[in-house]
């Protein structure tokens, strides 16, 4: 619009099928926002609208985003109308604050949105990351996160914590490695999983 004001559209689609029942489920969605960048920051006013099959979703949300000495700050408050004629509630904060040698960062979250058969689920996560650097060539990652799942009567509760570790064998070579673990309550009980990964990569530069 000008150079201090953005404003952003965009369409979606999707199409669900399921094969035993011979039964499809069609959603088209439209999401509008404008950016309003102020010399601290921006604040956004969006608008989101979904069709499906069980009516229509409407969603609007107002942000702010500071920009800080140590790093950055962003919150949001909104407001959804699901397909059920119920309000819900919804909002976001997102913090990360600036190390030496390194970063910490923190977000919550909860939104609305379709679950099974686009019966609207309600979703909470938070989660908490470091970074640091340990020398010029490598560094460490450390994120734990919890995610509440709530559709209908029934609620889903996921805890996952991992560490990376990175380091630059050259200026083309690097290797990664990292562990992660995570466990799943639900109404059929609990479930965890442990998964260990060491990857070897190498980037290319292609120059005309």
């Amino acid at each position: 619009i000008n150079a201090a004001t953005q404003a952003r559209i965009g369409l979606h689609y999707s199409l669900f099928e399921e094969e035993a029942t011979d039964t499809s489920r069609e959603t088209l969605g439209l999401t509008a926002a404008v950016d309003f960048d102020r010399p601290d920051g921006s604040f956004t006013l969006g608008f989101a609208a979904d069709d499906t099959p069980d009516g229509t979703r409407l969603s609007v949300d107002f942000g702010r985003t500071y920009t800080l000495p140590t790093g950055s700050l962003s919150a949001s408050i909104g407001l959804t109308r699901g397909t059920d004629a119920e309000l819900y509630a919804t909002g976001n904060l997102q913090m990360r604050y600036t190390l030496p040698r390194g970063a910490l960062t923190a977000s919550l979250n909860r939104s609305v949105g379709p679950g099974s058969d686009d019966a609207e689920e309600i979703v909470t996560s938070l989660s908490l990351g470091a970074h640091n650097a340990l020398t010029p060539v490598s560094n460490i990652g450390v994120n734990l996160a919890f995610v509440r799942a709530e559709e209908a009567a029934e609620t889903t509760d996921i805890t996952s914590f991992g560490v990376t570790y990175d380091y630059a064998l050259g200026p083309d070579w690097s290797l990664s490695a990292g562990y992660g673990f995570q466990q799943r309550d639900d109404a059929g009980g609990s479930a965890n999983a442990s998964s260990v990964s060491l990857t070897l990569s190498r980037t290319f530069d292609f120059r005309p």
